[in-house]
């Protein structure tokens, strides 16, 4: 390395909108929320906000604006991804990029066959396992829906396969909070604790 040239180490940043923009665009959403407010259905989530600060007509609830800036600035500045074994490997925060298969597909296209199908959870196995084996992707998603199990325990079955067939840091939805509450004893159990 040449000492009298300084060596470039950056990451180039692509900036659609500039801070000025970026501050008065949430000055318009803290006026939104505080004035024409959210409609929200959930009773226990409508008892949080209005215990906290909020003010709630029937469905509909205005949170102020110091509610809101008090909540970011509570937020914490990055959030870690644990990985099946439990080791925090994908922290979202700054400017890092972290690259994984975010999809909730209908339909499977066999690489093998170019034949395409509905999805089902043997796909899942099989999409999960490659994501597990590609470097580059540091986190994986279900990828998929399983049209061949019941509609009830689908979200079930596709992330027990997800958290089978790999290890990386597992993002998922569920229909419920049923299905989270037993999405959470099982990635418990698959994952020792």
């Amino acid at each position: 390395m040449d000492i009298n040239r300084p060596e470039l180490n950056f990451k180039p940043k692509l900036r659609v909108i500039n801070d000025d923009q970026i501050a008065r665009i949430h000055m318009a959403t803290l006026e939104v929320l505080e004035r024409t407010g959210v409609k929200m259905t959930h009773p226990r989530g409508v008892e949080l906000l209005e215990g906290a600060g909020a003010r709630v007509q029937g469905d509909r609830v205005r949170i102020p604006s110091w509610m809101v800036e008090d909540a970011i600035r509570k937020a914490p500045s990055r959030v870690g991804l644990g990985n099946r074994s439990g080791e925090r490997s994908v922290f979202l925060g700054g400017d890092k990029s972290w690259f994984g298969p975010s999809l909730d597909c209908i339909d499977y296209l066999d690489p093998i066959t170019d034949e395409r199908m509905r999805f089902t959870s043997e796909h899942c196995r099989i999409t999960a396992t490659l994501a597990d084996a590609l470097p580059n992707f540091h986190w994986s998603m279900i990828i998929g829906m399983a049209d061949d199990q019941p509609p009830d325990i689908a979200d079930r079955v596709i992330v027990r396969q997800a958290l089978t067939y790999c290890e990386k840091p597992l993002v998922f939805c569920c229909k419920d909070t049923n299905s989270e509450r037993d999405i959470y004893e099982m990635a418990l159990l698959i994952c020792g604790g």
